[in-house]
């Protein structure tokens, strides 16, 4: 069970145990003065518990390690990240470029799956190219680019870089990972996303770089580096489907480059489909 889930209001653990396996949640939105959304097995439920403003500083104060301080670099983006991997999305009233008055956090939680990327492995050993994992946000991008890392490294035995800008990846502590990405997995934490990229790129002679959601030009700048000195990519981005690549000018970027070769895309359930790129241009 996640480390921030024993953080929770004893009423409100409660009830999520009549309700939901606490070992399958994904999602816990806490909304202050009312009710309180969560996500189990991907089935969304309307609880009765309604969270107080001590319900949310007592979690935020564990999320940060007691050290909102230390963490105010990360909460003036709107979020952190638990030693565990778990992310706390915020909201309230931005003053001064930082979240105040908070009045909700949304608890999305970090399980590692191992297998899922089976078949994406099996897809890379035939085409061993640059990989963009696509879907909605929650279907899974995260946790299959997460497995595909560490059996990139472990069962393809290849060195592979990973810009972990959000903690979520690698959920590094000190430094370290604190979940599995594998043995010859090198892991940048924090940072901005385009120079943690170009670190990695001069440092550790990765076979593979690795990122979660491409969202910005400088994104993309990063990955074309990356490709142009010979390093496969494996990334994720957001799109609700094939299509909507090329919909959005920093993805119809990465397609009209030739970035990535191999597409796999995930659909609501966790289920997806491997394809390459030319089959998305036909």
């Amino acid at each position: 069970m996640a480390e921030i889930l024993e953080h929770l209001p004893p009423a409100l653990m409660e009830e999520l145990r009549r309700k939901a396996d606490p070992a399958c949640l994904e999602e816990i939105h806490l909304r202050l003065h009312r009710r309180t959304e969560a996500v189990s097995s991907r089935k969304i439920m309307m609880l009765d518990y309604r969270a107080r403003e001590m319900d949310l500083r007592t979690l935020l104060e564990a999320a940060t390690g007691y050290s909102l301080y230390a963490a105010q670099e990360y909460l003036r983006q709107g979020f952190c990240t638990t030693r565990d991997g778990c992310r706390i999305g915020l909201t309230g009233t931005v003053t001064d470029g930082a979240i105040r008055d908070v009045s909700g956090l949304n608890i999305r939680i970090a399980r590692p799956v191992f297998g899922v990327a089976d078949r994406a492995l099996e897809a890379l050993r035939r085409s061993p190219e640059s990989t963009l994992i696509l879907g909605r946000p929650g279907c899974g991008k995260t946790t299959l680019l997460r497995d595909l890392i560490r059996q990139v490294s472990d069962r393809l035995g290849e060195r592979i870089a990973v810009a972990d800008t959000r903690f979520e990846l690698a959920a590094a502590y000190l430094g370290v990972p604190q979940l599995d990405v594998g043995e010859r997995t090198d892991v940048l934490s924090g940072g901005e996303r385009e120079d943690s990229v170009m670190m990695l790129l001069r440092t550790m002679n990765p076979q593979w770089i690795a990122v979660d959601e491409i969202t910005s030009a400088a994104d993309v700048r990063a990955m074309e580096r990356c490709a142009y000195c010979g390093v496969r990519l494996l990334a994720t981005a957001h799109a609700a489907g094939r299509a909507d690549l090329h919909r959005r000018p920093v993805y119809r970027t990465l397609m009209e480059r030739r970035i990535f070769r191999n597409l796999i895309e995930l659909d609501g359930r966790g289920n997806y489909r491997i394809s390459g790129l030319e089959e998305v241009d036909d």
